[in-house]
């Protein structure tokens, strides 16, 4: 018995033009965020056929860990340019911008 909501029990999310780095689910597990050497953080719908619904840009260098909040609307982003990044997860905009990091920010927690 199969209790999934995807369309399969196999899904290949294409879209990255880099490799892809992390992966973050929200609490929900309705979206599933994936972050890539590409220096961009990409949504997908975790249920369906994991459409994706939109894009996080603005880093300059690779994304290396992306986590949600607990209440699942925004996301931060951790990136070899030196910066945290604070997005609306609804919206993909850019909240805020951490800096003053001296080297490659590798995790967020």
């Amino acid at each position: 018995i199969r209790t999934s909501s995807l369309a399969s029990s196999t899904m290949k999310l294409s879209g990255h033009k880099g490799s892809v780095y992390c992966l973050a689910y929200d609490p929900q597990g309705d979206v599933l965020c994936s972050g890539s050497f590409d220096s961009t953080c990409l949504l997908w719908n975790a249920g369906g056929n994991c459409e994706n619904i939109n894009v996080l840009s603005g880093h300059k260098n690779a994304i290396l860990d992306v986590k949600f909040t607990c209440d699942s609307t925004k996301i931060i982003t951790a990136s070899a340019d030196y910066i945290l990044g604070v997005y609306d997860a609804m919206t993909g905009t850019r909240i805020k911008r951490f800096m003053g990091h001296k080297g490659i920010v590798n995790a967020v927690d």
